[in-house]
């Protein structure tokens, strides 16, 4: 009998031979252990990689963020006459069906 070699074109893609194990698998809320048919291709999420970048050029990707107090300083609505007092009244009735 040949030795049947496991196929693999990429780290993130695995071909289902005779010797695989089983695979956990998602099912609703819970888990299941599958024995998975000969042939079957799991494609799993790439890995995270990390990168790293010097100040300047992680200041340059995000330029500069402004603090709320420079925000709202440069406002289009700096020097109008806004009124920001709250209603002291009783807030409104409402029914919640019981």
């Amino acid at each position: 009998m040949a030795l049947q070699l496991r196929r693999k074109t990429h780290e993130s893609i695995i071909y289902i031979d005779r010797d695989s194990a089983p695979r956990i698998m998602p099912f609703g809320e819970d888990f299941i252990l599958e024995d998975l048919p000969v042939g079957t291709r799991v494609i799993y999420p790439n890995p995270e990689v990390a990168v790293v970048v010097s100040i300047s050029d992680w200041k340059k990707m995000n330029g500069k963020r402004l603090s709320l107090v420079e925000v709202l300083r440069t406002s289009p609505l700096v020097g109008e006459n806004l009124d920001l007092t709250r209603p002291k009244d009783f807030p409104r009735e409402f029914d919640f069906g019981e």
